[in-house]
């Protein structure tokens, strides 16, 4: 089995959001528990509605971006879709089309499946660009659907 994904995927899904999610929220429960007197700030509502919202932002972001990416992985007869939690396991054949957009200055690569699968239908990814190209010099019928 060949991971075709870019190692990166497991830091920007899993770690940098865990921390920055943390960071955020436990800054604005703090600031929002803490009374002005302790800390000997006249107003505190600034930095609340800013923690507040940069926490809310980040949760929107990483919905809509990061938690859609998924690790990828191949073998002769399979390719192998992982959450880091969960994986699924889907034949080349159930892959309808392959797409290549670049997105936030990163390419990502989007597998659309024939029917519904574990993660959805579509499937998306960041590839590692030694790997990725090798996949396609190695499986030459799915160029049709690239």
């Amino acid at each position: 089995m060949h991971q075709i994904s870019s190692s990166w995927t497991l830091f920007t899904r899993i770690f940098f959001t865990t921390f920055y999610l943390v960071f955020f929220g436990v800054g604005s429960i703090a600031f929002w528990f803490t009374d002005a007197e302790n800390v000997m700030m006249y107003n505190l509502l600034p930095f609340r509605v800013i923690f507040l919202i940069m926490f809310l932002l980040g949760i929107v972001f990483f919905r809509m971006t990061v938690w859609k990416l998924m690790r990828i992985d191949i073998d002769e007869e399979y390719v192998y879709v992982s959450n880091y939690f969960r994986t699924a396991r889907y034949k080349f054949d159930y892959i309808s089309k392959i797409e290549e957009r670049v997105s936030w200055g990163r390419k990502v690569i989007r597998f659309d499946l024939t029917g519904a699968g574990v993660f959805g239908t579509q499937i998306r990814f960041i590839p590692d660009k030694i790997r990725y190209e090798r996949f396609f010099k190695e499986n030459p019928n799915l160029k049709d659907k690239y």
